[in-house]
């Protein structure tokens, strides 16, 4: 009778143990994408949405798949919070292609867990263009030689009081941003 009631006290342990698990399917995983449109594209979206009289709001629909190239956070090989600068591997020069001009200047959109949480201008470093203030820009750091691997770019807005200010409007998301490349050992402070 003993033995009986050993074997259920384990079947009813093991079943405990299996019920408190998070099954790897369920479990949430960050994720920060950089999508590049080439300068005009997003103006084209905005045009045609109010020819269709649709309301339109850059932050809230676009066509994600229009962009022209998309960096993720494992192509990031560095973020310096506190110069807001980003280094990402270039992948044309891996393929020893010359890097197409639209990397250099149009619209960036960061999406950070399925949520667009910054539009950037991006902009060559040596534009002398009016910027607004309020406009966040992504300055791309010319490179240095033809056989370097990676690009540059530059995060500023000039009214933002802090980094953090700079990556999101939302001090959450800035934070966890910032968590979130710790995590993957990429984030210099």
């Amino acid at each position: 009778m003993r033995w009986l009631i050993y074997c259920w006290l384990l079947i009813i342990m093991f079943g405990c143990t299996q019920t408190d698990q998070t099954p790897p399917a369920t479990k949430q995983v960050a994720n920060y994408e950089l999508y590049f449109f080439e300068k005009n594209v997003l103006s084209q979206q905005r045009a045609d949405r109010i020819a269709t009289n649709q309301e339109w709001n850059l932050l809230r629909d676009p066509e994600l798949a229009q962009a022209s190239y998309v960096i993720s956070a494992t192509a990031i090989v560095e973020y310096n919070w506190p110069h807001q600068t980003l280094i990402v591997r270039n992948p044309w020069a891996e393929a020893n292609q010359k890097t197409p001009f639209f990397v250099s200047e149009g619209t960036t959109l960061v999406v950070f867990n399925g949520q667009i949480i910054r539009a950037y201008q991006r902009e060559l470093s040596i534009s002398n263009k009016y910027i607004a203030p309020e406009t966040a820009v992504m300055y791309h750091e010319l490179q240095a030689n033809v056989a370097d691997t990676t690009l540059k770019y530059r995060l500023i807005q000039a009214n933002a009081t802090s980094p953090a200010a700079i990556v999101s409007d939302d001090p959450a998301i800035a934070e966890a941003v910032k968590n979130h490349f710790r995590q993957l050992g990429k984030l210099v402070e």
